[in-house]
């Protein structure tokens, strides 16, 4: 879930630690002791004959041996060793185990303790295997619990065993395959697909397949219409169909148009018309909408690009038409590629940086302005002193001189611009950009 979450929000802290405990799991589930998954190996299969248990825990300190020489890794080499060293004891165990099963010895009647008879049996053969010296009292108990646990601990049966192999070779498997695909994710960037995925559009739009119908006495765009009737319908054939109706009856002062499965008529301020209209629509089969003056209808566009390139290019020219256009209404917009030459982009660039957009030359504008922004700073501590002692006298002359200060500076900074050249920037657009009141 970790790593889900890291890759539809696009953070790598999230992602790496989904993927640095995935790796752990997975290294916790291999078969090798003293790992969980070693553990899991030696009661389902190893546990059974002592010989074998003993042969298991060898390949297991040789393996961990032989891992820790490669990454050169000394707490695992520590490790090895302790395992090596402990083999003589998990024999001796194994034989006392191995030859007090065909006994029988009596079991614990509470769960928590253990017989006397039985301790007393377990007691004798550690003394019998181990050196007389070899064990303190400690040790001893230690050994005997152990060994009365493995001698009431039997092995799951056939059935059980395939089950939890199952399961255990499941859950690696699990951790694996997971662990690759939060890698590819973290490549592909799945974030932005499943962003794609939750924004889906509810219809499609193909390039050029926008009809309008234009009533005799209409305006040119549907920008001067104080109402606009926004119809969305289920489908494209749908919609079309509605058009062909529509656009035979469209009043003379309206504008229909079709925008992918959405109908969008122009009125004037008209409220009976729009009503009719409005109910006209509905009776076609669509959702209807209406636009008064001084309301905005939000549209959200989904592009699929064909390559990644095209991609940024796109996003490039959609920024930079859309901060222009906040500046500039009558500039172009990047689906009109007919009058879209290079003059009009180059005075898009420009008004980009006339209006701080432009990121990159505006670092080397606020590099070149730290002289003029150490010259406010007295001007503001006098404005703030006038305004404690209340002198509106030197307050007025504080704000003035501020005024001319940050006008100064503005005007140095669109006049660096200018002295980029023509081959650069719109000179003329810069000239203009001048004159304009502050």
């Amino acid at each position: 879930m970790i790593g889900v979450v890291g890759i539809y929000q696009g953070s790598d802290l999230a992602t790496e630690v989904a993927v640095m405990m995935l790796i752990l799991n997975a290294l916790n589930l291999l078969p090798l002791l003293p790992l969980d998954g070693g553990w899991v190996a030696h009661g389902l299969f190893f546990s059974r004959h002592y010989g074998v248990d003993v042969v298991f825990r060898v390949i297991a300190a040789l393996a961990v041996l032989g891992i820790s020489i490669v990454i050169g890794d000394m707490f695992l080499i520590g490790l090895g060793v302790v395992l090596l060293i402990g083999l003589p004891t998990v024999l001796r165990s194994g034989r006392i185990v191995h030859r007090l099963k065909s006994e029988h010895l009596a079991a614990s009647q509470d769960d928590q303790t253990i017989p006397s008879s039985t301790a007393a049996r377990i007691i004798d053969e550690i003394d019998q295997e181990f050196p007389p010296a070899g064990l303190n009292n400690k040790l001893k108990a230690q050994f005997t619990l152990d060994i009365f646990q493995s001698l009431n601990t039997k092995p799951p049966g056939l059935f059980g065993t395939l089950a939890l192999s199952f399961v255990h070779a499941g859950s690696f498997l699990a951790a694996f395959v997971t662990l690759v695909v939060l890698a590819i994710g973290q490549q592909a960037q799945w974030g932005d697909l499943f962003n794609i995925a939750m924004d889906a559009p509810e219809s499609v739009y193909e390039c050029g397949t926008t009809v309008v119908a234009t009533g005799a006495t209409a305006e040119a765009t549907m920008n001067a219409a104080e109402l606009c009737i926004i119809a969305a319908f289920q489908g494209d054939e749908e919609c079309y169909a509605a058009f062909e109706q529509s656009s035979q009856e469209i009043p003379e002062s309206a504008i229909l148009r079709v925008f992918g499965q959405t109908l969008l008529m122009a009125l004037p301020p008209d409220y009976a018309l729009r009503d009719q209209w409005v109910g006209q629509f509905e009776r076609q089969g669509a959702t209807v909408n209406v636009r008064k003056e001084g309301e905005q209808v939000s549209v959200s566009l989904v592009f699929i690009s064909p390559t990644e390139a095209d991609a940024e290019r796109i996003d490039d020219e959609l920024n930079l038409y859309f901060q222009c256009v906040q500046t500039l209404t009558s500039a172009f917009p990047p689906w009109r590629p007919e009058v879209l030459t290079e003059q009009h982009l180059k005075a898009r660039r420009t008004l980009r940086k006339l209006n701080r957009a432009d990121q990159a030359y505006e670092e080397i504008v606020q590099a070149a302005a730290k002289e003029s922004q150490e010259e406010l700073q007295p001007l503001y501590r006098k404005l703030q002193k006038a305004n404690q002692r209340g002198n509106k006298a030197i307050t007025r002359v504080a704000q003035d001189e501020i005024a001319d200060l940050t006008a100064a500076t503005e005007r140095k900074r669109v006049e660096a611009i200018q002295d980029l050249g023509p081959d650069v920037v719109d000179v003329a657009l810069v000239d203009v950009f001048l004159e304009r009141p502050v």
